[in-house]
């Protein structure tokens, strides 16, 4: 995650780590983006941090087509119950 704060309001962009190229994303319902002590934070709807800024996340799932990166988060999906 890339913040760019000379524009206002600021932008945050992404990279895929593997490649470096940006990636365009497409977040799942409730995720939003917030800033605390001066580092920005992407977070689930249940208020726990999914991305901080500075931090790789390679644990975040999803998929998509050509263009767009569908992030989900995993941590929500149904699990199986013997």
């Amino acid at each position: 995650m890339v913040v760019d704060r000379s524009v206002s309001p600021p932008t945050v962009a992404f990279r895929f780590v593997a490649s470096g190229e940006p990636a365009n994303i497409e977040w799942s319902w409730g995720i939003s983006a917030h800033e605390v002590d001066g580092k920005v934070h992407i977070v689930a709807p249940d208020g726990d941090d999914l991305m901080v800024e500075g931090v790789v996340a390679d644990d975040l799932g999803g998929g998509g087509g050509d263009e767009t990166f569908n992030v989900c988060d995993v941590r929500s999906l149904p699990t199986a119950v013997p």
